[in-house]
């Protein structure tokens, strides 16, 4: 089992608050994480049930995530978007496993943005900058909203696809009921629920950012696209954590052997949080995992 090389310590809190609508609220506090499972849930879900309706408009709603943190959603998204509304959090082992990586002051990446849980997350825990990348137009507006209502200066949202060149693409929607499934398709594909979006490197759009903390990619199938598009981001943060989902396919072998010969071993967030190593010949055993790489110190 992997350990990062420093652990918040039980009591650690962020010393400072943030500002929502004006008035200063707390930053979460690290140790929501640190007690059983079944008992941070269950203070998220509680902290969901009296969320603040007085906003919700339309197809807009503002769902309490992380106990201290506004999300707004679109409550038709029976996805992650509903998670968010009625229990306040979402896949709490991966929630567990980047808090253990992430530190205050730094900067973080969440690509494939979705709802922005876990650009949430970053700014919850005190990073000085966040960066979200994110392609359908509707989610990016709702991110834009999110930064608003939190008084989240430090998020960025970048309203992009992201592969390995540049140029426009064509993003499949699957609907309303689960905007964050959405994926690129080929340009001759049939399918109506189509819009067309810009795409852009990792490299491009993060130049000579460094360093960079904590980095999540999800992006429905486009991993290894975006892993061969941010050589440069790789190369400048030698100490980043990076967690990003694998999707099970003829393109998974491949470029997980070049993440490997790259000097990231194979691990993958357990049900606990733990990060375990994988591998590469159990990788058909699931259809998705969501992988860690950091390389270690010798």
């Amino acid at each position: 089992m992997h350990r990062v090389r420093w652990r918040w310590g039980l009591s650690d809190g962020i010393g400072c608050s943030d500002t929502r609508h004006g008035k200063p609220t707390e930053l979460m506090n690290y140790s929501l994480l640190q007690v059983p499972r079944s008992a941070s849930e269950l203070r998220c879900a509680i902290a969901a049930r009296h969320r603040d309706r007085s906003d919700d408009r339309g197809h807009d709603a503002v769902a309490r995530v992380l106990e201290t943190c506004d999300l707004v959603v679109d409550p038709r998204d029976q996805a992650v978007a509903h998670h968010l509304l009625t229990v306040g959090f979402w896949e709490w082992w991966i929630t567990k496993a980047i808090a253990d990586c992430m530190r205050p002051g730094t900067t973080c990446v969440d690509l494939g943005a979705n709802a922005g849980y876990f650009s949430a997350l970053f700014c919850s825990l005190g990073a000085a900058a966040v960066i979200a990348v994110e392609p359908h137009p509707e989610l990016v507006r709702r991110l834009r909203m999110t930064a608003a209502r939190n008084g989240w200066p430090q998020l960025e949202v970048v309203p992009c696809a992201v592969a390995d060149r540049s140029g426009k693409a064509r993003l499949f929607v699957h609907g309303d009921d689960n905007l964050g499934g959405s994926a690129l398709v080929p340009p001759d594909d049939p399918r109506p629920q189509g819009i067309d979006v810009p795409v852009r490197t990792l490299d491009e759009i993060l130049g000579d950012r460094a360093p960079i903390q904590v980095m999540k990619i999800d992006c429905e199938g486009s991993e290894p696209a975006i892993w061969r598009g941010m050589q440069r981001v790789l190369a400048n943060n030698p100490d980043m954590h990076v967690f990003a989902e694998i999707s099970v396919n003829s393109a998974t072998e491949p470029w997980l052997r070049d993440v490997e010969a790259a000097g990231y071993p194979l691990r993958v967030v357990a049900d606990g949080g733990d990060l375990v190593p994988l591998p590469l010949a159990r990788i058909h055993e699931k259809e998705l995992w969501m992988g860690y790489f950091h390389q270690d110190s010798p």
